[in-house]
């Protein structure tokens, strides 16, 4: 078991069903700054809301020949275990739920914060915007049955999880302190982040330092996020070479840092 805490620069999205009351998210998210399917584009991939800027919007656009049906949520995003949790929460309403949107047409979608609770306090708050794209016998469900029944048969084509931040932006120069470990003992190994900071951090690209001072790409594109006050863990596959490591770089907040460091 290795461990190193570093600080690094800031700042810089898995499905769930139905309406449980908290939903464990899994696999990686979506992170560049337009992404979409063959038909619908999201932009931006993240939204940051300072006080008391009362709403932020989204633009989607259709790319496609068809029009599209979409329904819209948001949830109050957590982290426990190492585990991402959606609970429903009424801090933020979306404008509009519900959505058709025609081949080549755009829609411009609000998030309106509903609470100026934590107006003066520091940090951030985060939550997740999911969008479900519907196929057309879902919209029509939803149309014509009442909630409950449309909801529990609902199906969905395309899934996006945007992260939503509420709260005062990050000083300038304060970057948040991570703590991080990486236990290689077993396989696969496993790779803890625990963010002491009052602000999420953004992990990527993850790379090896070898003894001979090459570079090896261990995990590329987007890890995931470590909220204020939370830890994560992820699981990676070993290296051939795992004996040479010398150290572990990583993209956090998009600045490149080495979060680790070996003893020789």
């Amino acid at each position: 078991m290795l461990k190193s805490e570093s600080r690094v620069g800031l700042p810089w999205m898995r499905g769930l069903m139905g309406m449980a009351a908290v939903v464990a998210l899994g696999g990686a998210l979506l992170w560049p700054r337009v992404c979409g399917s063959a038909g619908m584009e999201v932009s931006p991939t993240l939204l940051e809301i300072s006080p008391p800027q009362p709403a932020e919007g989204i633009l989607l656009r259709n790319r496609g020949t068809q029009a599209i049906h979409a329904q819209v949520r948001v949830f109050a995003w957590s982290q426990k275990e190492g585990e991402d949790l959606l609970a429903p929460t009424g801090d933020l309403t979306i404008s509009p739920p519900m959505l058709r949107i025609p081949p080549g047409g755009r829609q411009l979608l609000r998030v309106i914060r509903t609470s100026s609770r934590g107006d003066g306090v520091e940090g951030e708050k985060a939550y997740r915007l999911v969008v479900d794209e519907l196929p057309l016998h879902s919209a029509a469900l939803l149309d014509s049955e009442s909630p409950r029944k449309a909801h529990s048969e609902l199906s969905f084509l395309v899934r996006y999880s945007l992260p939503v931040f509420v709260g005062h932006a990050a000083p300038a120069g304060v970057p948040p302190v991570l703590q991080w470990s990486l236990d290689c003992s077993a396989t696969p190994w496993a790779l803890k982040v625990r963010n002491h900071g009052d602000f999420h951090a953004q992990i990527a690209d993850l790379r090896t330092t070898l003894d001979d001072g090459s570079r090896v790409l261990v995990y590329g594109g987007l890890l995931g996020y470590v909220l204020a006050g939370q830890s994560m863990q992820w699981t990676i596959s070993p290296l051939a070479h795992s004996r040479c490591i010398k150290g572990l770089d990583a993209m956090v907040n998009r600045n490149m840092v080495s979060v680790y460091e070996l003893a020789p």
